[in-house]
């Protein structure tokens, strides 16, 4: 008698699914922007859940004087978002080339407001773009790249910061929150 191996049990439920989702219409194709939309709004949601597992004492926290603080981290972050969407979409960012972590004293409600209006700054410019805009070429520094290319690096850079606050969020001894896919 043959057996039947997991694997193919599931790639049988898999594919029964998947043909119950396409006879339904429960398949939504998503175009390369409406995808860049979704994962920077899952990503405002994600960083607001990591602010939120931080106590606002917790906000001047540095693992080390030599680097940022949590507030300072999560402000350079939203500086970051303001930077790069300026460049992707050519658009002057809303803080005349000043800097959050110069100017919002860092408190958790302050950081958080900063940090969250930098999100909604990107989503809105994303809003603004069309389709045939992500292969535009823009200046980036002394390189020109695809508008999608300036995208792509504001997502980078923001979980490059968020991945480093999850360290400050355990070495207070808080589990960082769970992220969320689509």
């Amino acid at each position: 008698m043959s057996q039947i191996h997991p694997k193919e049990v599931i790639n049988a439920c898999f594919i029964w699914h998947y043909r119950l989702a396409i006879l339904s219409n429960k398949i939504q194709t998503m175009t390369t922007l409406n995808v860049i939309t979704k994962i920077m709004v899952n990503a405002k949601a994600y960083t607001e859940r990591y602010m939120n597992a931080m106590p606002a004492e917790g906000y001047n926290f540095k693992p080390t004087p030599a680097v940022r603080s949590f507030a300072h981290q999560m402000l350079h972050l939203a500086d970051a978002n303001y930077y790069f969407i300026s460049i992707a979409s050519g658009k002057p960012a809303p803080l005349n080339q000043e800097s959050l972590e110069q100017i919002v004293i860092p408190t958790k409600e302050a950081t958080l407001k900063a940090v969250l209006d930098s999100y909604e700054y990107v989503i809105a410019v994303l809003n603004e773009t069309r389709e045939d805009q992500l292969l535009k070429m823009v200046k980036f520094g002394n390189l020109e790249i695809p508008q999608i290319a300036a995208w792509g690096k504001a997502f980078e850079h923001q979980a490059h910061h968020r991945g480093q606050i999850a360290i400050y969020l355990r070495l207070k001894g808080i589990t960082p929150p769970e992220g969320t896919i689509f």
